[in-house]
């Protein structure tokens, strides 16, 4: 079995961002609290089931426009909690999710991708328990 970080084809950054996730019989409610161009994490109110596809809705806390996902898979659940695979979204939602993982990164004092937010390696140890010269 491949370990999960061995899986992923970019590091997840933490963020806090509002979501609305639904599918043809559901809806769910919750925060993403890690993405990456390619996926987040959502701790939610409803878990569908593996292999899902959901639209999702994101509320960026700066922004006016939610931000879109047309199609995303549900590729695990656990607890509250389920990582979701982004399949489409239009090229601007995706500018802006970078954007928001580059803010994550700026606020957290990280300097080693500012570019490339998703490549970042200095993430061994959440963002607020580094102290600020450390990378």
């Amino acid at each position: 079995m491949i370990a999960t970080r061995d899986r992923r084809k970019a590091t997840r950054l933490p963020v806090d961002i509002p979501v609305d996730y639904l599918g043809k019989e559901f809806l769910g409610n919750g925060t993403v609290i890690n993405a990456s161009p390619y996926g987040v994490l959502i701790r939610g109110d409803y878990l569908p089931i593996i292999g899902a596809n959901v639209f999702m809705r994101l509320f960026p806390p700066d922004d006016k426009e939610p931000l879109y996902v047309e199609r995303a898979v549900v590729r695990w659940q656990r607890g509250s909690e389920l990582g979701v695979e982004i399949m489409t979204m239009t090229p601007e939602a995706h500018v802006r999710l970078i954007g928001l993982m580059t803010a994550a990164l700026e606020h957290g004092s990280c300097v080693c991708a500012p570019k490339l937010p998703w490549l970042c390696r200095c993430l061994s140890e959440p963002l607020g328990e580094r102290r600020p010269n450390e990378t």
